[in-house]
């Protein structure tokens, strides 16, 4: 029978609890990359259905949400154009934000985070909105 040594004994005894947080680090690095995959996901399957979706179904969204919704076309335009020429547009979302700018644009009670249109609200203008 061979004998182990309390040095050893204790040197396999670090070397186990290195194992054992090497391994516990790295299930909690898949599971945060896990949760980062399934937003990114979800947010591009969001931005696809609403450049696919120009309409948007009034049936489907809940009341409070109707009431936000801006239907004078000309505002909507005018912020779209605001955000085309904008250094802070990255595709289809802005930097800013992260916001999907066709969607952001229809909310009457949303505004740029850079201040260049506010928020709209029955005719009114609030906040900055730029005209260049």
């Amino acid at each position: 029978m061979l004998k182990t040594s309390r040095k050893q004994f204790a040197g396999e005894r670090i070397l186990e609890l290195v194992k054992y947080n090497i391994i516990n680090f790295l299930l909690q690095l898949n599971i945060k990359i896990g949760r980062k995959l399934t937003y990114l996901m979800a947010k591009y399957e969001a931005d696809e259905y609403a450049e696919k979706n120009e309409m948007f179904d009034l049936r489907a969204i809940p009341g409070r949400i109707k009431n936000i919704l801006l239907h004078d076309q000309d505002v909507i335009d005018t912020r779209r154009a605001i955000c085309d020429g904008c250094e802070h547009r990255f595709g289809l979302n802005c930097k800013k934000c992260g916001c999907f700018i066709k969607a952001k644009t229809k909310v009457s009670t949303s505004s740029c985070p850079v201040g260049k249109w506010g928020k709209h609200i029955e005719g009114d203008t609030v906040g900055n909105f730029a005209t260049s």
